[in-house]
């Protein structure tokens, strides 16, 4: 099968074709992104691909920071949020909010009921303020009962996409998983018009094959299930450089750096997989129960911002601009940049060289040096950062014994080499570095997770098993456990068909707490199913 990965980053638009069973990267292509519009920068990256034959494509997948983007920028619908039980203390992403009194306690059992006349009356509060509805209530991941008849009765009586906490993580947390519920009700419009964009190129290309998107945790998902659930692309982009740090490298155990046009992203791989976050990625700020990969990520790239202070030191990044080589003379959002410097020393030169050279000019006159000069003085400072920040990362990471960093990214080639000296390690940047996004993305494999819990019932002899969907009991814990199991199984196997695998194995695992006598405290079980797209 020939696959199309896409990633669509801040500066360029990757394309790669990859032949899966040989896992041979067959052609690739760059082409600057058009942030107005990304349907432009997408088909110019696809005629750049030494490519014609459109009709043999038989699955395309897409890596994006849109959905990052958009929350950092706090973009999306307006969204009306239903919470039960109780409020979730802090601030909350939501235009306006409804409380209910229903509320179920973290066993699971229901304190007090949902009456249907309070969610009729509270939903018609949201009718006309809001596009899309959140409901989240509180314990809702021990019975999410409540959450399930709120939802239908707002798909009854509103008609606007509905979002579940519960649906989104089983983790507790409530307001993380409020949070997480509206962050992914506002990202709803914006994902589905990037899907839709996505498959009138594929149209225009005589392209007739599936869509995927990869997760920030590295995995892949139907385009159509990544439309109810567009949280979980947060982070796609640095999670699909890591998949093709690995694919490309062949490493196993590493650091992989990924240098774009606005930052550095960090991670580390041992025995071939890269941690996930415990807590839940946090975005713009916003605490989430969303899964993605353990990524450190720095304000530093090739379109990072340079300017000199009134005290000669450099000040580089965190803001982008528009490399002065790439813009128009008088272009108001641009600015000196890495890249700049790389005209000036001559070590790449695929843009305007003048234009870079007169940008540097006008801070050299400032410090009375030449622009030569300075350019170098400050290509030593953007390789001194980026030691510093690799630094960092290994350091978050307990990789502070890594012997090899594995550069990604347009501007790694030439970047990391010298930081990896100033660290005393090896740089190894694997070909097609350059598009490493987009080979993660072809890459990519389908992978879900369901998890079940069985606990004591504190007031008899019997146990509570919790499933995504509801809670159970059971007479004994042997009857227990195997009901949990294979509720996990069940749902890991619906879930993976649901984001396109028709056929993918099942490992299972279990983890079994007690207290300090030895008495269970609870069983957790996970059941994850792995395949490919199909």
């Amino acid at each position: 099968m020939l696959i199309l990965g896409i990633d669509t980053g801040g500066t360029y638009t990757d394309g790669v074709i990859v032949e899966r069973e040989t896992k041979r990267v067959l052609c690739t292509a760059k082409a600057l992104t058009t942030q107005n519009d990304l349907t432009i920068g997408m088909e110019n990256c696809m005629r750049a691909l030494p490519f014609d034959r459109w009709e043999e494509i038989g699955l395309v997948s897409l890596s994006t920071t849109l959905a990052t983007n958009a929350i950092v920028e706090g973009r999306g619908c307006r969204v009306g949020l239903v919470v039960m039980g109780k409020k979730p203390e802090g601030q909350l992403p939501a235009e306006v909010c409804v409380t209910l009194n229903a509320r179920v306690d973290i066993r699971g059992g229901v304190r007090e009921r949902l009456a249907q006349g309070e969610l009729h009356e509270a939903l018609l509060r949201l009718h006309g303020r809001c596009d899309a509805v959140a409901v989240s209530g509180y314990a809702s991941v021990r019975n999410p009962a409540h959450e399930l008849q709120a939802a239908r009765a707002a798909d009854a009586l509103l008609g606007l996409p509905v979002v579940c906490g519960h649906q989104l993580t089983g983790a507790l947390g409530f307001y993380e998983r409020t949070v997480t519920a509206v962050l992914n009700a506002r990202l709803i419009p914006i994902i589905r018009d990037l899907i839709a964009t996505v498959c009138r190129v594929m149209t225009r290309f005589g392209i007739d094959a599936p869509v995927m998107v990869v997760r920030g945790d590295g995995s892949l998902m139907r385009a159509d299930y990544a439309g109810e659930r567009p949280v979980e692309t947060v982070l796609s982009g640095p999670a699909a450089s890591v998949i093709g740090a690995r694919f490309l490298s062949g490493r196993e155990d590493c650091v992989v750096v990924d240098m774009g046009g606005t930052t550095t992203d960090i991670a580390c791989l041992k025995n071939g997989v890269c941690a996930l976050s415990d807590e839940g990625a946090r975005l713009a700020g916003w605490r989430t129960r969303v899964r993605a990969l353990e990524i450190c990520t720095y304000g530093l790239g090739g379109d990072s911002e340079i300017k000199i202070g009134r005290d000669g030191r450099a000040e580089i990044g965190p803001r982008r601009v528009l490399p002065l080589c790439r813009a128009r003379d008088g272009a108001q959002d641009a600015g000196l940049t890495p890249t700049d410097l790389l005209h000036i020393t001559g070590e790449y030169r695929r843009w305007n060289t003048a234009r870079a050279m007169r940008g540097a000019a006008d801070e050299a006159a400032r410090c009375a040096r030449t622009p030569e000069a300075l350019a170098a003085s400050l290509r030593a400072e953007v390789a001194e950062r980026l030691a510093a920040y690799c630094r960092d990362g290994m350091a978050a990471f307990g990789a502070a014994h890594a012997a090899v960093l594995v550069g990604v990214g347009a501007p790694a080639r030439i970047w990391l080499a010298e930081a990896a000296k100033r660290l005393g390690l090896r740089a190894a940047v694997p070909p097609y570095a350059e598009v490493a996004n987009a080979v993660g993305a072809a890459v990519g494999e389908i992978r879900e997770t369901a998890w079940t819990l069985v606990r004591p019932n504190k007031l008899g002899s019997s146990y509570f098993v919790y499933t995504e969907t509801e809670r159970q009991r059971a007479d004994d814990l042997e009857q227990a456990e195997e009901r949990a199991l294979r509720c996990a199984r069940e749902a890991a196997a619906r879930k993976a068909r649901r984001a396109g695998a028709a056929v993918f194995q099942i490992t299972e695992s279990r983890q079994r707490v007690e207290d300090e006598t030895g008495e269970l405290i609870e069983l957790r079980l996970r059941a994850t199913a792995c395949g490919d797209p199909q």
